[in-house]
């Protein structure tokens, strides 16, 4: 590979060997590394994962069936989207001090706007036709909301999820650099300040694949619902 060929010709203390950082992956990531550092850390992914979403789905289908409520809210919306999650960092701190809650609420606010933009301007979009024929069978309230206007906007909510999903596995990692003692960012920043690089890319391998598992295990999660809305042929399609 490209990169053991560069850290053997370089010799740098901070390029490792690839030999050397999965002899550092095994050690740090055993079931003791995994249960110290890895558990606490994906508690509080998914606590504030879940956290995000769901708050998001309930306040975006208030926002999106009341029009004058979702034209006061979208200048609001557009600035925390664009602000950076971690940048509430030490807002969250001093609000919540140095603990789990911290984290989980840092990853939740993270979600929450990520998904509330995705849930409203999808269901705005929904067909017209869609609602016509609704009216016309009838089909009203609660019925429609689970029936038309959420199925409808089903994609673009989970492409927000998807999303969503990536910048909260970043804010997980980020929020475990200040002031936590256990954690996948712990384990990377303190492998930098102790000089222990192997260690240090090994934490970072360990983050990335924990991205892409759990990228994977949520596409196999959104197929049923993607292929219901037409956008994944069948397989009789």
């Amino acid at each position: 590979m490209a990169y053991q060929q560069y850290a053997l010709a370089r010799h740098s203390l901070y390029f490792p060997t690839l030999p050397h950082i999965a002899d550092a992956f095994r050690q740090t990531w055993s079931w003791h590394g995994l249960r110290i550092n890895a558990l606490p850390s994906l508690q509080n992914l998914f606590v504030g994962y879940g956290w995000g979403l769901a708050s998001a789905l309930v306040v975006g289908v208030v926002v999106a069936q009341v029009w004058w409520l979702r034209t006061a809210v979208e200048p609001i919306l557009s600035f925390f989207l664009a602000l950076p999650a971690v940048a509430l960092l030490p807002i969250f701190l001093i609000v919540f001090g140095i603990g789990a809650p911290m984290h989980q609420f840092l990853i939740a606010q993270a979600v929450f706007f990520q998904v509330l933009v995705n849930t409203v301007d999808g269901m705005a979009a929904v067909d017209g036709a869609l609602l016509e024929s609704a009216d016309v069978f009838g089909i009203r309230g609660w019925r429609r909301l689970l029936l038309i206007r959420l199925p409808a906007a089903a994609p673009q909510i989970l492409g927000g999820a998807r999303a969503a999903l990536s910048i909260a596995v970043l804010v997980m990692i980020v929020s475990e650099l200040v002031g936590s003692v256990h954690g996948i960012g712990v384990v990377i920043l303190t492998a930098q300040d102790n000089f222990e690089f192997p260690v240090m890319w090994a934490g970072m391998v360990f983050a990335a694949l924990l991205g892409i598992i759990l990228n994977y295990l949520f596409t196999l999660l959104e197929r049923p619902f993607i292929r219901r809305s037409g956008l994944l042929a069948t397989k009789n399609g």
